[in-house]
This record gives structure tokens, sequence and C-alpha cells, in this order.
């Protein structure tokens, strides 16, 4: 476990005319559109706008859209869509897609369905490699190089993570490699389930098992029936098929025997 919890990383804000180009083209020319439009789904998506544009852009931030006489596209420009993918860490195809089938369209966000064909009628499309900023990994090479989703869990697990925030704040600190695991998990695993899950198991991993059992003294298996500790499941041969040898090396009494390996 790390020493200190992360608590807040300030998350970078995306550049004011990208937000001006946002409002302009979701029809956003004031506070009162702001608040109705936009704002809960940058609170609620921790999106990488300001929820507070007069304090973080200026008070004439208002006047500045009303200002700006050019006719806005019908989605955003590739140079923002760039910038959005770098600060909301997503690193991969696929977390792209998913950012905008389940957040983009829920919120009405202009962000183009089809990137590649989008951009690339209007001339601005390279590859995914440079659209995402991935220098290092290709597309494949990403998805190969994050760990699995039960060893995901196990590593959060040691980390203290307990929140979808928390999470990111932990990608967005460059404490762990960047490749180690998906900015938004919730996209990349097919095998996911929920945040509560994958943040605070109901159960702890065999090995932390292991060791409540035998800092609570549980020698045999009907000491376990009889005192299993917290966050232990009733049939850890079943939870933990994958680790799971017999009662007395999960319950480190190698030298006994007791009962079946069940």
């Amino acid at each position: 476990m790390i020493q200190k919890k992360i608590v807040s990383i300030n998350q970078p804000l995306m550049a004011k005319e990208y937000f001006i180009e946002l409002c302009r083209i979701m029809g956003v020319y004031n506070d009162r559109h702001f608040k109705s439009k936009l704002k809960k789904f940058i609170i609620s998506h921790e999106l990488p706008y300001s929820s507070d544009p007069e304090n973080a852009y200026g008070e004439n931030i208002w006047m500045e859209i009303i200002r700006d006489h050019k006719p806005p596209e019908k989605r955003i420009s590739y140079k923002h869509a760039k910038s959005f993918a770098k600060k909301y860490n997503i690193s991969s195809q696929r977390e792209w897609t998913g950012f905008v089938r389940n957040i983009a369209a829920v919120c009405e966000l202009p962000f183009p369905h089809n990137a590649p064909s989008y951009y690339g009628l209007r001339n601005k499309w390279v590859n995914w490699k440079d659209f995402l900023g991935n220098s290092r990994l290709n597309h494949q090479e990403l998805h190969a190089a994050v760990l699995n989703y039960k060893d995901a869990k196990n590593f959060i697990l040691k980390l203290d993570i307990t929140s979808a925030s928390e999470y990111r704040e932990l990608i967005t600190s460059k404490l762990i490699k960047r490749e180690t695991l998906p900015s938004n998990p919730d996209k990349f695993y097919s095998d996911w389930e929920t945040w509560t899950e994958f943040l605070a198991p109901k159960y702890v991993t065999y090995e932390k098992a292991q060791m409540l059992c035998i800092k609570a003294g549980i020698r045999t298996r009907k000491d376990f029936q009889e005192a299993r500790p917290n966050k232990v499941p009733s049939a850890p041969y079943t939870y933990y098929s994958e680790d799971w040898v017999s009662w007395p090396d999960f319950l480190a009494t190698e030298n006994r025997s007791y009962g079946s390996a069940k």
C-alpha cells in the first residue's frame, strides 16, 4: 500500500479557445445556457472544461463567445479533439469510441462519431497514433501492455483507491507507468462489472485472505467456519479457484491435514 493516499491532483483544463468553440457549436452564449446544457455534464463526467468559466477564463467570456462571428462547425476541430483526448486520458481507439458512444452522445457533445472519416474529409486525419499521442506504443501494443482485469483489480486494491475520481488522479499523476492501467477501465475491459467491484471488491485477494486468517489464529477448516474474517468468502476454494491448493496451504498449516482439499 502506498504511504500517502492520493487526494487531489488538479486536472488540466482545456484552453479557452476550445471552450469557446464548444459553447458556440452547442449554442451556449450565457451562464444560463451553460448551466442548463453543459455544467452538470462537466461535473458528473469530470470533463476537462471549467465548471466555473467566468473564474477560469475571465468574466468577459460570454461576451467573447457572442462577438465571435465565425460560423461554427457542426463538430469540434481536430486540434480540439486531440487536446481533449490527451487531457481526458484516452489512450486507445477503443476508449475513444467508448467515450463518444457512452458519454458524448448522452451529453449531446459535438464530438464526431467516426473521427477518421469526419476529419479525413477535412484533410486533418493522420492516424490513431497521431490523434491520441501514442508516440511509444501502437493500439495493439497498448492493449497487450495493460494489466488484465483481475490483475488490475488486485493492483488497485493495494493502492487503496476507492473512487473513480481517485483512479483518474492516479492515472494522471504519473506515479505508475502509463501502460499499466487503462484510463477508462469501464470502457476497456470486456469483463467489466462496476466501479464498486473494481475498486472495492466484496472480498479481498487470496494473499490478503491468507494473511487475515493467519492473523486471526485460524488453523483448521472448523476454525475458519466459526471465525471467518471479514471480507473473506465462506467458500474460498471456489472464489479463489485459480489460486487454491488446499486448506493446509491456505491456512499455512502444511504439516497437517484437515479434511478434503475443499
